[in-house]
């Protein structure tokens, strides 16, 4: 109890608490990133011996698919093959997520080239626009430094970051949030 008390005075227990936190996400991304990439052999090598045997209730690739694109966001606890939530979870978010981060990609390089063509006064409603999307503070007043900032907020996200996330904070898509407000990230 003394070496918590003393932890807490010294503002050592918060920093505990974040490395904590940090190490449980990147243990958690690198766990759900192994589950993904399965050491099968290439089709041409499998035999009826090194094929899998299927659960019973196990869905084939083309019918998580087509569960995956049913909805906005799929019933996850209907499937009850833990693996099989799991890759359909893995293929749904990763599918959304290279999406997203396509969108930004493309915003990313519109950004820059409006620096490199030096087109910003011709651009310049497009980057306020995008200023207050991106929340920048009211405080940068000229256009040329909102565009610097912009270039350098304007960045995808790791798939494997937004996987651990959204696994951990929804319980793999079964929580009350993801399944009442499609919510995967613990937000209501």
């Amino acid at each position: 109890m003394n070496v918590l008390k003393t932890l807490k005075s010294s503002g050592k227990i918060k920093l505990i608490a974040i490395l904590s936190s940090v190490s449980i996400v990147a243990i958690l991304t690198v766990w759900y990133s192994n589950i993904l990439v399965e050491d099968e052999p290439p089709a041409s090598v499998k035999t009826s011996e090194t094929k899998k045997a299927t659960p019973k209730n196990s869905l084939s690739d083309e019918q998580i698919s087509a569960f995956i694109n049913s909805k906005p966001l799929p019933d996850f606890g209907s499937i009850t093959d833990t693996k099989v939530k799991k890759k359909a979870f893995f293929e749904f978010i990763y599918m959304h997520t290279t999406k997203a981060n396509s969108a930004v990609i493309e915003l990313s390089d519109e950004l820059k080239a409006i620096k490199d063509e030096g087109t910003l006064a011709k651009n310049k409603d497009r980057i306020t626009k995008l200023a207050e999307r991106y929340r920048l503070a009211s405080s940068i007043s000229k256009d040329s430094d909102k565009l610097d900032k912009l270039i350098h907020l304007v960045q995808p996200i790791p798939p494997s970051l937004v996987l651990a996330q959204a696994a951990n904070e929804s319980a793999w898509g079964t929580s009350r949030f993801a399944k009442q407000a499609s919510n995967l990230f613990g937000q209501w």
